[in-house]
């Protein structure tokens, strides 16, 4: 289970890399000269190569008849429109709530002349809203999702996207009126830089954030834990880790069901953060598995730091939608020694530490030195 479990989290963290490259190329593009019509025919291709789809496209509104027209895509249909009020875009458009349909063959709204003039047959389709502060100004739109359908993960990564593409459109109107509006449209521009910069760093912040607990992934903590390896090497510092893992996990998740474990799972992610000093790093390590990193710390506090976490979840009732939950942990710790060469090594020194727990009888803390 844990292999499959490994995989998964390596799966979602190679999409959460290949979407920040992504926006990272999309932000460079912004800052060249390109035409808009080049950067949005840009953004359609980037998009439709990251959710693995066979087209992607950008709608604008026709702002005399409210027309919604093919600005930017992939196939042959740039200038078509989609009428006022048909189709799954202008639907899109005018709740701003984005829309996901896997069998356009039973949904009413879709518009089949799309179909028709791109002589593509169309199977599924997500369209998200542009949104400049709130307001809705076109339509990004993916079809046929290669090899599945589209998921909840397509649809955010297809609206950070947007995020980006609704401020390239809107910087590219504001500076077509610059010569007339320079001081006043400047602060704008400067405004929705920063609102580029925040989209960046959100991205950035999951690229080393685990989704389910909000403490760091396994990249996280391996890109934090080799910093502090080198620094506690360079000035003969102490560093402790302590590696635990929820013990009879899976018998909580056969009983009770995957989305309870996962109540758990956040739950004991809070408690431990709660427990720990600011100074340490937490990241989950894989499935039940967590990994506490702690500078400037001997390997002998280390060990009180992980019976106050083991006494803490022993004692603690974790509260669920099915009822109360009680559980316990088994702890591996161990501590920076001159043979220490990385991270790695470190952790592995734990996990073993942490198995020798489990053969103990679990609930208990192992020492490797």
């Amino acid at each position: 289970m844990g292999s499959r479990i490994d995989t998964e989290n390596t799966f979602i963290l190679s999409e959460k890399i290949a979407a920040l490259e992504t926006i990272h190329r999309i932000s460079l593009a912004m800052s060249s000269k390109l035409e808009i019509d080049e950067l949005l025919q840009f953004v359609v291709d980037e998009a439709a190569d990251l959710l693995s789809t066979s087209s992607c496209s950008i709608l604008l509104p026709d702002e005399e008849t409210g027309d919604m027209v093919f600005h930017a895509a992939i196939d042959p249909i740039v200038g078509m429109r989609v009428p006022l009020g048909e189709g799954i875009v202008s639907n899109v458009f005018r709740t701003g709530v984005p829309q996901m349909v896997n069998d356009l063959a039973t949904d009413p709204d879709y518009y089949p002349k799309i179909e028709q003039n791109s002589g593509r047959p169309v199977r599924s389709l997500l369209a998200v809203p542009l949104l400049v502060e709130k307001k809705v100004i076109g339509v990004l739109e993916a079809i046929n999702k290669r090899g599945g359908f589209f998921t909840k993960g397509d649809q955010d990564l297809l609206m950070t996207i947007a995020g980006y593409t609704a401020i390239v459109i809107e910087n590219a109107r504001l500076y077509k009126s610059i010569q007339n509006h320079a001081s006043s449209l400047e602060q704008l521009v400067a405004e929705r830089t920063k609102e580029l910069q925040k989209l960046y760093e959100k991205v950035q912040r999951l690229s080393v954030t685990d989704d389910l607990t909000g403490v760091f992934n396994r990249r996280g903590l391996y890109h934090l834990g080799e910093r502090e390896i080198i620094r506690a090497r360079r000035f003969r510092h102490h560093l402790a880790a302590i590696l635990f893992d929820l013990d009879l996990f899976k018998q909580i998740n056969d009983k009770h069901g995957h989305r309870i474990g996962d109540q758990v799972l956040r739950v004991i992610a809070r408690l431990c953060s709660r427990e720990i000093r600011e100074v340490d790093i937490i990241g989950r390590y894989g499935g039940e598995e967590f990994v506490i990193l702690m500078p400037e710390t001997p390997i002998d506090d280390a060990l009180q730091t992980a019976e106050r976490l083991r006494q803490c979840i022993e004692q603690q009732s974790i509260l669920t939608d099915k009822g109360e939950i009680s559980t316990t942990i088994s702890l591996g710790v161990s501590g920076i020694k001159d043979e220490t060469e990385n991270i790695t090594a470190l952790i592995d020194k734990a996990d073993a530490a942490m198995y020798l727990a489990k053969q103990a009888g679990r609930n208990c803390i192992k020492r490797i030195e």
